[in-house]
């Protein structure tokens, strides 16, 4: 194949750049190490290696290209503009597909004519089973952290501490608004985002007398160590965001709720299944977070093919991080059980609320928003949101009463 030492010497240059952040230094040095080891082999195999050799070393080049260059080149070229890595990734994006396309082609021009039918066949599944599920595993595990903005609390009229807590593998950063009704509430923010987008929903509940911890999870914002999209880890966060808010002179150990949205819901779900300290928590757009809960799907064609995709893309996660998923949220929402539980479902999670619904119906409240697009039930139902989450906090915590500013 024309110029595949050249192509593979560029490809092994640009993912190395693409590797070589993020992770402990000796991390990164491994893996810089492994791909310019790769590279070289595969670009002296040029000179010696079979016809079919020539064609793997293109195909598994290509596709390491394609998946590591669009899951990070592309995605962090859209929220972070061009930086080095950016452009690194976009060059291994280019020249994954041109391997990829040369590796087929050559492919089908040395195979006998009944199997070339099988190859294309075969071209679009591998798309949607493997390099989809792949790109989305990477962009999952390695997304751009979240910036924190300019407004504090201070800002809209309240008194707050900045905090510093110790998590697991990280030093979780945020602002507490001290308590006047004995109870407290955790706000966690979705993946790719920061504690400043859950300012607003602070003030409405400070309102009403509750403490409120707002923190960057790890990763974003001013909180230390390694951000995922999935927030596997996030949990570990909301644990010690707990152990802090227990131990102020102002709260009651008994009365902490955690209110998450999106991906922070499901990690707020996750800890409370394991920290009986937590005695109601609010979900915003709940969804699904491990290969089990994708299970939850509609039993259709559509479904069971979405549901393949992102078990794909947990599996290559874990793999990638080296971990293994949590548990599903249908078995978080059961252990969670009789402390109560509200789901306030958007246009995206109105089927999956229902189902975790069922799963644990007696303590377990949905409060359906089909129309309302992901994350934004606070934004377009203020009114509405702070009068259906204050009420379940006043039922699920028993604060006492203050009235409203």
């Amino acid at each position: 194949m024309y110029l595949l030492a050249q192509g593979t010497a560029l490809l092994g240059v640009s993912l190395a750049i693409v590797v070589g952040s993020g992770g402990s230094l000796l991390g990164r040095v491994l893996r810089v190490a492994l791909v310019l080891f790769l590279a070289t082999y595969a670009t002296l195999a040029d000179r010696w290696a079979e016809p079919w050799l020539r064609v793997a070393i293109a195909l598994s080049g290509g596709v390491a290209g394609v998946v590591l260059g669009y899951g990070i080149g592309v995605e962090h070229a859209v929220a972070a503009g061009l930086t080095l890595r950016v452009a690194a990734g976009l060059l291994a994006l280019l020249v994954g597909l041109c391997m990829m396309a040369t590796g087929t082609a050559t492919a089908l021009r040395m195979l006998p004519g009944r199997y070339k039918v099988l190859v294309l066949l075969c071209v679009p599944f591998s798309i949607q089973f493997v390099l989809a599920p792949m790109v989305g595993a990477v962009a999952a595990a390695n997304p751009m952290p979240g910036q924190l903005g300019d407004i504090t609390p201070g800002d809209r009229g309240l008194v707050y501490d900045d905090v510093e807590l110790r998590a697991s593998g990280a030093v979780v950063r945020g602002w507490y608004i001290p308590s006047r009704n004995s109870a407290a509430v955790i706000l966690v923010h979705d993946s790719g985002s920061t504690r400043s987008s859950m300012l607003s929903r602070a003030v409405a509940l400070a309102r009403h007398g509750y403490g409120v911890l707002l923190f960057d999870t790890r990763g974003n914002g001013l909180s230390t160590g390694e951000p995922m999209e999935l927030g596997w880890s996030t949990d570990l966060d909301v644990r010690a965001a707990v152990s802090y808010v227990a131990e102020r002179y102002d709260v009651s150990p008994s009365k902490i709720a955690v209110v998450g949205v999106g991906r922070g819901g499901e990690a707020a779900l996750t800890a409370a299944a394991s920290d009986e300290r937590i005695a109601g928590v609010v979900v915003e757009g709940i969804g699904r977070r491990t290969p089990v809960d994708t299970l939850t799907l509609p039993f259709t064609p559509r479904g069971w093919l979405q549901a393949g995709v992102e078990s794909m893309t947990y599996v290559s996660a874990a793999v990638l991080r080296q971990t293994f998923p949590p548990r599903s949220l249908r078995s978080a929402i059961k252990a969670v059980n009789p402390r109560p539980v509200l789901l306030i479902a958007d246009e995206d999670s109105v089927l999956t609320s229902r189902v975790y619904g069922r799963a644990s119906p007696s303590n377990v409240r949905v409060w359906e928003l089909p129309t309302t697009p992901r994350g934004e039930a606070y934004t377009l139902h203020s009114a509405d949101w702070e009068w259906y989450v204050t009420g379940f906090l006043a039922r699920s915590l028993n604060p006492k009463w203050v009235p409203a500013q």
